[in-house]
């Protein structure tokens, strides 16, 4: 942690930021954190840019001073998790969703939200649809939480999926079960009467492409163009040679060495799921990691850690991206 905090001083606010608890989406990051590093507005979103924010509740005000003598007022929506939240940023016009503004001049949402699957990120979307009016593209950079639960055992692999704090809502639900008389009531009005623990396990196949699924039909009822990108990962993008110290320095941690070496070992098997997936409902498919690869050579600091980049990193990404829009 010391050699986090002295290299990358800008994760003692991310470290200190909350999760708030909120119905359907089970949770978000905490509305209305100021700082020099991070803010977000009252839904919990992060700002793009950093100025007049006292004067602003949402992101949707700062979209409309940012199109207040412009007459191309179309925007773009991005939707992921915390790379797209932009952990790791030393400032919010560090993101990936500030930097595509500025490429584009036209407003870029950033809907991220931190520790997000797949499922939360379209729940989110649908949560603020009426917020969005002029929307040309929807842009999804997202997998490695997926892909992450589903390699680590402790997360429940049951219907609908596995999410972050899981186990946490599972056992603080089970104290709204009734009472005593209610759950005995309900033990005999039914012959049979399944526990809810009882619930068919779901494989990353099947939720990888429901969520794509449902993307697909959200863009055909919205007539929106959306594009995929796979999200970047160290281990995927770049060879350890061209590591900088750094990287070395701050991937340092045998404790969960194991989680991310089961991540690398099935990249293909991964890219070609969202892949083929993405090309069976006709959504554009990238992947952020050829493009790290390309450049890697050079040998510049891109990770924070396995998975959360330098303003660098997001910057890279964000030209990318706008390169095919």
């Amino acid at each position: 942690m010391k050699n986090r905090y002295k290299i990358c001083p800008q994760f003692k606010i991310y470290d200190k930021i909350r999760f708030t608890y909120v119905n359907y989406l089970m949770f978000v990051q905490s509305p209305g954190i100021r700082s020099k590093v991070c803010n977000t507005d009252q839904f919990g979103l992060r700002f793009n840019f950093d100025y007049n924010l006292f004067s602003k509740k949402t992101i949707f005000e700062e979209c409309l001073e940012f199109n207040k003598n412009k007459s191309n007022k179309e925007q773009t929506v991005i939707l992921g998790g915390s790379q797209v939240f932009g952990v790791g940023s030393t400032k919010d016009m560090g993101t990936i969703s500030s930097n595509l503004t500025t490429l584009s001049d036209e407003f870029c949402f950033n809907l991220g939200g931190r520790a997000f699957n797949g499922f939360q990120e379209i729940i989110q979307f649908m949560l603020m649809i009426k917020n969005l009016k002029k929307i040309k593209k929807i842009i999804i950079l997202s997998g490695i939480n997926e892909l992450f639960m589903y390699s680590v055992k402790s997360f429940s692999k049951k219907y609908p999926g596995p999410m972050y704090n899981n186990q946490f809502f599972q056992d603080n639900l089970k104290n709204l079960q009734g009472s005593l008389k209610d759950q005995i009531l309900r033990k005999i009005k039914f012959e049979k009467n399944l526990p809810s623990s009882d619930f068919p396990e779901i494989n990353i196949n099947e939720v990888i492409d429901r969520n794509i699924e449902i993307i697909r039909l959200i863009g055909k009822s919205l007539n929106v163009e959306i594009e995929f990108y796979l999200s970047p990962y160290i281990f995927w993008g770049k060879k350890e040679n061209s590591f900088t110290d750094e990287e070395k320095k701050l991937i340092n941690n045998p404790q969960d060495n194991y989680i991310y070496d089961e991540l690398t070992k099935k990249y293909d098997q991964f890219y070609e799921l969202y892949k083929n997936n993405c090309k069976k409902n006709s959504i554009n498919f990238y992947n952020l990691n050829e493009m790290i690869s390309r450049i890697s050579e050079k040998k510049e600091w891109l990770f924070m850690d396995r998975v959360h980049m330098t303003d660098l990193g997001y910057q890279l990404c964000a030209k990318y991206i706008f390169n095919n829009f």
